[in-house]
């Protein structure tokens, strides 16, 4: 088969669904074009738009920066962070958490736990106050309160309702976003305010949308390459146009070159 073949449209048409295909099987990309691939991205989108999520989030996670973690955990839901979990545990024989809990310390091991640990927990169906929860809210951005823990206790293990009402009526009674406020109380920390940032949405398309924007700031191909590579992209694409008022794509396309733009212009014509 000739390399260039898999970059064609035909191929991504026919198999881009495909569930019989893994990850494993799509590495025989021949060596000899690497060439017209020299950083990798063109081979990278192919094995995130052909591969199983789950599979390929797993491996992303063998190997992976402090930011590409809290992608992965705070931008998935947690069904899928599920299927992560034990197909990491299948790729490597080691626990997840024991990794994440020797490689980290910390906040940033705080968000990380904390998100893990939601998992167990079923969400609260509490009585709740939205006007108490955004002063605690806007006392915690202060840092007059234990600031993580009031983040987790409103958006992490409550209900959906709660987490949803409080956005709204933070701004209302602040005058200013709860985004804004939580840049400036963990701007020293991006990886914690990224955690934030993600957990405070309640849609994955705006989760995700939240992860592009970053990615694109910080010019983070792969964390870029795991979002384009989603389902769901499209609703993804219409988020991050509502909340920037940017179009992500143009973004995107003006950063890419060689067979790597050829398949995004393949698959977004």
């Amino acid at each position: 088969m000739n390399g260039l073949d898999l970059y064609q449209d035909k191929y991504i048409i026919n198999h881009k669904n495909d569930p019989k295909i893994k990850y494993a099987e799509l590495t025989y990309i021949p060596n000899q074009f690497e060439y017209l691939d020299p950083q990798g991205q063109a081979k990278q989108l192919m094995l995130r738009i052909l591969s199983e999520d789950s599979y390929f989030l797993a491996n992303e996670l063998i190997d992976c920066q402090p930011l590409d973690v809290i992608d992965i955990l705070y931008g998935n839901s947690d069904e899928l962070l599920r299927e992560i979990i034990s197909k990491y545990k299948q790729l490597t024989n080691v626990e997840l958490q024991t990794v994440l809990n020797k490689k980290y310390t910390g906040e940033v091991l705080r968000v990380i736990n904390a998100r893990l640990a939601s998992l167990n927990i079923e969400r609260i169906k509490d009585k709740y106050d939205q006007d108490r929860d955004c002063f605690e809210l806007a006392a915690a951005c202060k840092g007059f309160r234990s600031s993580l823990n009031i983040f987790f206790k409103i958006f992490l293990v409550s209900s959906l309702d709660r987490s949803v009402g409080v956005l709204y009526r933070f701004q209302e009674l602040n005058e200013q976003s709860l985004d804004v406020a939580i840049k400036q109380k963990f701007d020293r920390d991006q990886v914690v305010e990224h955690s934030i940032t993600i957990l405070v949405e309640q849609t994955q398309e705006r989760k995700q949308a939240k992860i592009l924007r970053k990615a694109l700031k910080d010019n983070r191909q792969l964390a870029i390459i795991r979002v384009l590579g989603s389902t769901n992209i499209f609703n993804i694409l219409e988020a991050y146009q509502e909340m920037y008022d940017q179009d992500a794509l143009k973004q995107i396309k003006m950063g890419s070159t060689g067979q790597y733009a050829k398949i995004i212009n393949s698959l977004f014509e």
